[in-house]
């Protein structure tokens, strides 16, 4: 019987152990269970992390290139409006300039025209004094019976014989003489 009963505790015992080996097995899984959780839930946790910083770098980096787009644009808008300044600016110098042109062309054609008025007044007043005088000199010379003696002197219209030479006639081959050099000398009757 005691035998019996030591196998029996023996039994007892290496169930004890058996069932304490196991009951540690089992924690040691359940610790090993909540190991890997922790962990998977650590890794789930830093790629979430990483994942986030990705969305806020991407979000900046669109923020930015939106950004550089909008002054470009901005830019761009400003040079256009620089660029039709310019034309504005260039357009009204040419139609100053034009103006300027036009009042001045029109100040000289004014000048002309006043002058060409004040010179045929001043040609009109000329021709009416001389005809005045001219009628007062001719009542002058009809009161006065003044004779004048008309000098004669001989200027021959015809020429005299030895004066006339005679020219050949020119041939339509024979080249045209200049004004200022003739090919001829000019008779004294027609100096």
């Amino acid at each position: 019987m005691l035998k019996v009963l030591q196998k029996r505790e023996a039994r007892d015992r290496e169930q004890q152990e058996r069932n304490q080996r196991l009951e540690r097995e089992r924690e040691e899984k359940l610790q090993r269970a909540a190991q890997e959780k922790e962990e998977k839930l650590r890794e789930e946790a830093t790629r979430k992390k990483l994942l986030t910083q990705q969305k806020a770098a991407e979000i900046e980096e669109r923020r930015r290139q939106e950004e550089a787009a909008r002054l470009a644009k901005l830019r761009e808008q400003e040079e256009e409006q620089a660029r039709l300044a310019a034309v504005r600016k260039k357009e009204q110098l040419e139609a100053e300039r034009q103006r300027i042109k036009r009042i001045t062309e029109e100040k000289e054609t004014s000048l002309i025209r006043e002058q060409k008025e004040k010179q045929d007044k001043h040609k009109h007043k000329i021709k009416h004094i001389l005809a005045k005088n001219k009628l007062q000199h001719t009542e002058n010379t009809m009161t006065t019976n003044t004779t004048f003696e008309i000098k004669k002197e001989r200027h021959p219209a015809i020429p005299e014989e030895n004066d006339v030479q005679h020219y050949p006639i020119c041939n339509s081959g024979d080249s045209s003489e200049g004004e200022q050099v003739p090919k001829n000398p000019v008779p004294r009757w027609a100096k």
